[in-house]
């Protein structure tokens, strides 16, 4: 019975990538389901809009999350033609090249990075009331946020902090912050499945995926209600708009 048991383990562990060189290709695995891949990067998901909305999962660490809609999503191993070169051309510019590693082409095996593109560049707020007596009306808001985040780059870039991830103040955050980010879904997979979904509205509900939180670092004094305007620019000056009606009493800090 112990043999048994010790030979399902090592399966177990085979199927997870860790001993699947020692086993025979074609034993659990055909040819067609491994891939060589050439990045470290999986995916790269393209975004055509960008959403902000106050946090409802977890309002004593979060006041707003920032989602962008996926238009697309290119997969290294599905990746062909103008995607192939697109996908080619965004892991060259960061460096992210000579992987060459043979993974099966599963999710939990191979590369881990994944992000959108393109980079986010900067990110601002404005309130078109007073916020207080150093924030009056269309002044930015910037000092006044906490921004967090999932950054790949300093995986590329030793040198490079990676703050964001524990939380940096807005005011202070530099384009490199905001490179490579990383994403989960915005309503995790179970959750969607507890409804009568289709398959179409359950992929496009996860078209939806989120890439920043924000925190409130200080209240305003002046005014409790606003209409908050976000502005991000890209890496390539195109500008993105979200705005909504906050009432601050309901933040968290």
């Amino acid at each position: 019975m112990k043999r048994i048991l010790v030979l399902i383990a090592l399966l177990i562990g085979a199927v997870s990538c860790n001993l699947m060189d020692f086993i025979p290709i074609g034993t659990l695995y055909g040819p067609d389901d491994y891939f060589f891949f050439t990045h470290r990067t999986r995916q790269i998901s393209l975004y055509d809009s960008i959403v902000v909305s106050p946090e409802v999962g977890k309002p004593a660490e979060w006041d707003f999350t920032i989602d962008v809609y996926a238009k697309k999503s290119i997969r290294q191993e599905d990746a062909e033609g103008e995607d192939k070169e697109f996908f080619d051309a965004v892991c060259k510019k960061y460096g992210d090249v000579g992987y060459d590693k043979k993974e099966l082409k599963v999710d939990g095996c191979g590369p881990d990075i994944r992000y959108v593109s393109p980079d986010i560049h900067s990110v601002s707020i404005y309130s078109d009331r007073d916020y207080d007596e150093s924030h009056l009306a269309g002044a930015p808001l910037s000092d006044l946020f906490m921004v967090y985040a999932n950054s790949s780059y300093p995986r590329f870039d030793a040198d490079w902090r990676q703050d964001i991830k524990t939380g940096l103040l807005l005011s202070s955050v530099q384009p490199n912050d905001l490179k490579m980010l990383g994403f989960h879904f915005r309503s995790a997979e179970s959750d969607l499945l507890k409804y009568p979904y289709s398959r179409s509205e359950l992929d496009e509900a996860q078209k939806w995926i989120c890439l920043m939180k924000l925190k409130v670092v200080k209240k305003p004094t002046l005014n409790k209600v606003h209409n908050l305007t976000f502005e991000f620019k890209d890496e390539y000056g195109k500008t993105y708009t979200s705005t909504l009606s906050y009432d601050f009493s309901s933040s968290s800090n």
